[in-house]
């Protein structure tokens, strides 16, 4: 199964549907599409209505109405973990992204071109701090099966530094898995739906903004888990099982 998942917020939300559309519209055709929300964020915030009769009228969308507190830009991968078996394929993206009418064919086709084994980055960048490793990025491809042990690893101190990114990157690495190139629209050129209000949209406005700490923060959680430094401790979760 092909499933694209993504969230968005109340600032935000009025414009999700266009990037919707964009996707339905693709050359490849998502088995499922989840659009996660916070059920404490919207509690007394009514859904545009066009977006509703959007995902009414198929039942490939879904709407995932997440309890609990609100995770942010996490929640737009990991609650939909339970619906999924291992090897169901998972495209997740960002809520200001407009897709290619071919996006989501060159993601598979990059996919496959590695026999699945290995997710595939939406940059061209490497990381600093995992050798050989691939920056993550939205509309990236990963499975369920590549995300195994998240709950040790997402705690509510790297939720609060909203970098989603960075620690789907760590968690790939424990699993042992190193993110490979994509080969045609990478992230910084993708192109964004521009109707938004630029004090929401990236950089410096990002929807979350992403602490300077984040190394502070993961280092003893790291070490704690796993008694290293992330560079080490690849395959962790498989070598620990």
């Amino acid at each position: 199964m092909l499933v694209i998942s993504l969230t968005s917020w109340t600032k935000r939300i009025n414009n999700v549907l266009p990037i919707i559309k964009s996707i339905m519209n693709n050359t490849v055709k998502p088995d499922r599409v989840y659009l996660n929300l916070s059920k404490e964020e919207f509690k007394d915030i009514e859904l545009p209505q066009d977006l509703v009769d959007y995902f009414d009228s198929d039942e490939r969308l879904i709407i995932n109405w997440v309890s609990g507190p609100n995770t942010r830009s996490f929640k737009k991968i990991y609650p939909i973990l339970d619906y999924l078996e291992d090897d169901d394929i998972i495209i997740f993206t960002d809520d200001d992204i407009l897709f290619p009418h071919d996006l989501i064919e060159c993601r598979i086709r990059d996919f496959k071109s590695y026999y699945g084994k290995f997710p595939i980055s939406s940059s061209n960048r490497f990381t600093r701090e995992i050798p050989n490793m691939m920056v993550i990025a939205p509309v990236s491809v990963v499975t369920k099966r590549m995300l195994k042990n998240w709950e040790k690893l997402i705690t509510k101190e790297i939720i609060a530094t909203n970098n989603d990114d960075r620690t789907l990157l760590y968690l790939l690495y424990l699993n042992g898995y190193v993110a490979r190139p994509v080969t045609r629209y990478t992230a910084r050129g993708l192109k964004l739906n521009h109707t938004f209000n630029p004090v929401y949209s990236m950089g410096s406005n990002h929807l979350y903004p992403v602490g300077g700490n984040y190394d502070k923060v993961v280092a003893p959680i790291l070490f704690k888990l796993t008694g290293t430094t992330i560079a080490n401790a690849f395959g962790y979760f498989k070598k620990n099982k």
